[in-house]
């Protein structure tokens, strides 16, 4: 069939649609994009046919985020003692490589992917982080960087905290232009690790 084995699975009129790529999965290939459900659904043109299409070839670019703030979103378990969070609206390309924490003028934690590719992990500078508020300082992959000064005001899991600043606006020369990939859909309705 069209699609694998399913041939009634076409996307007739090359629909186009922007999500935001949050995290990477780990056993997948550089050239595979998980989208939820909802994205399948615009490609597709119908919730029905997104739960059965299955892998699909796109064309994709990596455009720039017109946000003019980002947010953090803590993760489960976070606390004093071990931090964990995602980056969300990143303005520009999106692409983070380094990210700092800061408390009056002081480093006081970096962050690495280094323990799971979906999420920033941040190790205090003394074991454990200051009272809030924190400072962010985020680093694309261009060399900019941003300070968003007391945006960290919560360690409760799940918390968002929208900082007061961003990126800028300009692609970096890595773009991804016209490149095919396959793509699929995940069925939680809570997942947005969509693509860009």
């Amino acid at each position: 069939g069209a699609y694998g084995s399913n041939p009634n699975c076409r996307c007739g009129s090359s629909p186009t649609i922007t999500v935001q790529a949050i995290d990477q999965c780990p056993e997948c290939s550089d050239s595979h994009f998980d989208l939820n459900a909802a994205a399948m659904a615009q490609i597709t043109g119908s919730e029905a046919m997104a739960g059965l299409c299955g892998i699909i070839t796109v064309d994709y670019e990596r455009v720039d985020c017109e946000a003019n703030t980002f947010y953090v979103k803590n993760k489960g378990g976070t606390s004093q003692w071990w931090y964990g969070m995602h980056l969300n609206d990143v303005a520009g390309d999106g692409g983070v490589s380094s990210v700092n924490l800061f408390k009056d003028g002081d480093k006081v934690g970096s962050c690495t992917k280094n323990e799971g590719p979906s999420f920033w992990i941040c190790a205090a500078s003394n074991g454990e982080f200051p009272d809030l508020p924190l400072d962010i300082q985020i680093t694309g992959y261009s060399g900019t960087s941003v300070t968003a000064s007391g945006c960290i005001t919560s360690y409760e899991g799940g918390a968002e905290m929208r900082c007061n600043t961003n990126l800028g606006g300009a692609s970096t020369s890595d773009s991804t232009s016209d490149t095919k990939t396959t793509t699929t859909t995940t069925t939680s309705s809570g997942s947005s690790g969509s693509t860009a």
